[in-house]
Parts: C-alpha cells; structure tokens; sequence
C-alpha cells in the first residue's frame, strides 16, 4: 500500500479507537486492514494500561486477550502456540495487509518467527513473507530493532530473505524494478543401492516484490543450465526495466521542456 493510505487508515484506527468508551488509555501497537468491495475491515492491537488487547472494528465490533485467541479450524491442529503474534500472521495468510505495527510489537514477531521458524514456513509462509516486505518497506531491520529493544534479535530477514527464499539457499540474487530474480538450491542426500550420495536441486525463481507472487520458478539439476536460465530472465528483466525508465524519463524531460519554455508571468 502507498504510504498516504497507511496513514489514512491509520487515523482511522485512532478515530475509532478514541470513540470506544471500553478504552481508558489505550496505545496502537498495530493496524491490520482486510479490503473487501464493500468496506476495509480494520483489526486493531491495543496497549491499555500494559494489556494487549485485539480490537475487531467491524460487524459485531469485539475486543479481546491474547488468552482468548483462537485460531480458525484449519489452523487449529497444527501445534502452533495460540498467542497474538501467530494471529498476525494468519490474518496476513489469509489476505489481510498490515497498515502499522509499533516497533515493541515488530521486536516480538522477530522472536515468534525465530522461535517457530519451521513451523512458520510450513503452514505461514504466505504471512511471513508479507509481513517481512511490509518490515522492508519500511525500513525495519534487526539493527534497528536490536537498538530500540536493548537486546539481541535473530535476523530473519537475513534467513528467510536475504540468504535464502521459498526453502532455498540464494546463490544469485538481483532486484530489478519491482521483480527480483533469484538462483537458489538445495542440498540433498540420496539413497542409491544402498549407499548415500549428496545432489544439488537448483531453482531460477522470479517474485514480484510488491504482491510476492512467484510469476517464474523452474529446476535444474545442472549449475549451468540453472545459471543460463537466471541469465536469461535478469536481462529480459533489465531490457524492460530500463527501457521503461528510459520512455519515462524521455516524458519526463519533454514535460519539462514545455514548462521551461512557457513565461513565467
């Protein structure tokens, strides 16, 4: 989302939130918005005198604890701790975007994803990668966590972005425009006539950065061939990026032609 809409849904939070009498001096520690055709349903963490609290702002509007969370059906079995930094990323899982997100509160879903790193990849992947573009976006990092909360943070964006994607360990990685194309593998033990032997699988994936859709991904079992296809997509990517920012440019400097050579008064 751009930024002048976070802010205004933000001020929306904070406008229903002055408005609910149950509060008596809350805090907004994150914003959480589903957008349907008909309205944006807006889910609100509250500080209220050291309690969080989750507030629903829409339909039969309901404030609870991190007690009373209760994960939906599908979730339920998977031994994951009912908590509010897992509701956060279920809620990214199924579609919802994060507006804001304090950074006491950014400093705890580190620790959950670090904690439950396997778990959150399996079931949450979808919410994990979300809600570390939204982080990137916005300039969170470990660094600046590690300041603000006066203690060590694992680095998860160096684990599950930087230095790796999608269960694979990046080898090549390019961000072109708003695409990123990456070569990455995995190592593999195989069982043959009952003796082991250690392959590689490589993968040429291409994401989209701003919605995380994987728009290319295939396999190689030969680094050269794996290399020539990461190869192929980063100069296509290239030529269309900059020959893009060239006709923009091109338009940009006409436009300021025409001003330049209109009159001042």
């Amino acid at each position: 989302m751009e930024l002048m809409e976070n802010i205004k849904l933000f001020e929306q939070a904070k406008s229903l939130i002055d408005k609910e009498e149950l509060f008596d001096e809350p805090d907004i520690t994150f914003v959480l918005v589903k957008k349907t055709k008909r309205k944006n349903k807006l889910i609100i963490g509250i500080r209220d005198h050291g309690e969080e609290l989750i507030y629903n702002a829409y339909g039969k509007k309901n404030i609870f604890t991190h007690e009373q969370i209760r994960y939906k059906e599908e979730y339920e079995l998977l031994g994951i701790v009912e908590c509010i930094e897992g509701y956060i990323l279920f809620c990214l899982q199924d579609g919802c975007e994060l507006v804001y997100m304090d950074l006491l509160w950014h400093g705890h879903m580190w620790d959950f994803i670090a904690d439950y790193i396997d778990d959150a990849m399996n079931y949450m992947k979808k919410g994990v990668y979300s809600y570390l573009l939204f982080c990137n976006i916005t300039g969170i990092n470990c660094d600046l966590l590690e300041y603000h909360n006066h203690r060590e943070i694992t680095d998860i964006a160096f684990m599950l972005v930087e230095n790796s994607y999608d269960d694979y360990d990046l080898l090549l990685s390019e961000f072109i425009g708003n695409k990123r194309v990456m070569l990455g593998f995995q190592e593999r033990i195989v069982h043959t006539s009952g003796h082991a032997k250690t392959e590689f699988i490589y993968r040429v994936m291409v994401v989209d950065v701003d919605t995380l859709e994987m728009e290319y991904s295939d396999y190689h079992s030969v680094i050269e061939n794996a290399f020539a296809d990461y190869n192929n997509h980063f100069f296509a990517l290239s030529f269309s990026y900059y020959k893009s920012k060239e006709l923009e440019n091109d338009q940009l400097v006409n436009d300021f032609k025409q001003i330049a050579g209109e009159p001042l008064y």
